[in-house]
């Protein structure tokens, strides 16, 4: 009985020693000309996260502005999901704009799909762009799904997304208005992507966009967005340096500059605590544990 339970714990502690530390961060900060949408200085968020979490032991993957193609997204994401395997700990972050578009699927309460705004993906409609390049919420989420069935329940995953999800259709194209040296780049819009503009109906959130997948053998995930889905988002400007970051980005980095482990959940924690440092009162993160 001894010599089994020797044995147990012995395969226990390979299975811990083996256990991958794997990030991935995608970031779009330099749209093409003719997308519609302002440059933002997501590089920044990549050069200010990256070394920090290479520190603290992750395997590091960057997706950055013509890289980070709505194809180009997927197919990291499925290339995370294939090399990762049970009980690995997982980050990944996105940067860039974020839009509010109509729910072309018909499972959003509120009528409205949240979208990241991967490089190739156009602010406005035309008779060639009807969307297809934004990255939904329910395409995000399928990813997700997958890659936490992959890393099994003693996996670990957290997503955050430092962009937009703006609900409130009345400002339009006087977005940019905002974007100002003390208030920052906002990093997204608060008109609606859809067909037929503007969107006229009125926005009521009814909830959030990620759904708990069905079943077991899934892992825990915390995702944290940068702002509620009917909240804009304003980078923030670090006076000592000059350069301008996501709000959450900047955050993140305060928090985990100096540690050699990371935890998910305090990460989060804190954050939420200290949420006020580069963020506008007006602007509150969004948390999920699952």
């Amino acid at each position: 009985m001894k010599r089994l339970l020797f044995i147990l714990i012995a395969v226990l502690a390979v299975l811990s020693v083996n256990a991958t530390k794997r990030a991935l961060f995608i970031a779009v900060g330099n749209y093409p000309a003719k997308s519609g949408w302002v440059n933002i200085n997501s590089r920044n968020d990549v050069d200010l996260l990256v070394p920090v979490f290479r520190q603290a032991g992750f395997k590091v993957t960057t997706l950055v502005d013509e890289q980070a193609t709505h194809s180009g997204i997927s197919n990291a994401l499925k290339t995370l999901t294939a090399q990762c395997k049970k009980g690995d700990q997982v980050y990944i972050h996105f940067s860039c704009h974020g839009q509010q578009m109509i729910d072309l699927v018909g499972d959003e309460s509120d009528g409205l799909t949240e979208t990241m705004v991967p490089y190739d993906a156009k602010r406005e409609p035309s008779k060639s762009y009807h969307g297809q390049n934004h990255f939904t919420d329910d395409q995000l989420n399928q990813h997700l799904n997958d890659l936490r069935k992959k890393l099994g329940k003693k996996g670990q995953l957290m997503v955050t997304l430092d962009a937009c999800h703006s609900g409130d259709g009345t400002r339009g194209d006087d977005d940019e208005e905002l974007n100002d040296s003390i208030i920052g780049e906002q990093r997204g819009v608060s008109d609606i992507f859809c067909p037929n503009p503007p969107y006229n109906k009125k926005v009521v959130y009814q909830g959030h966009a990620l759904k708990k997948p069905k079943g077991r053998g899934y892992s825990s995930m915390i995702a944290l967005s940068a702002c509620q889905p009917n909240q804009v988002s304003h980078e923030y400007k670090d006076r000592r340096t000059g350069k301008s970051y996501g709000p959450l980005s900047y955050l993140i980095w305060l928090e985990v500059k100096n540690s050699k482990n990371i935890n998910f959940k305090q990460l989060a924690e804190a954050i939420l605590k200290n949420k006020n440092y580069a963020m506008k009162r007006y602007q509150q993160p969004y948390l999920i544990v699952e």
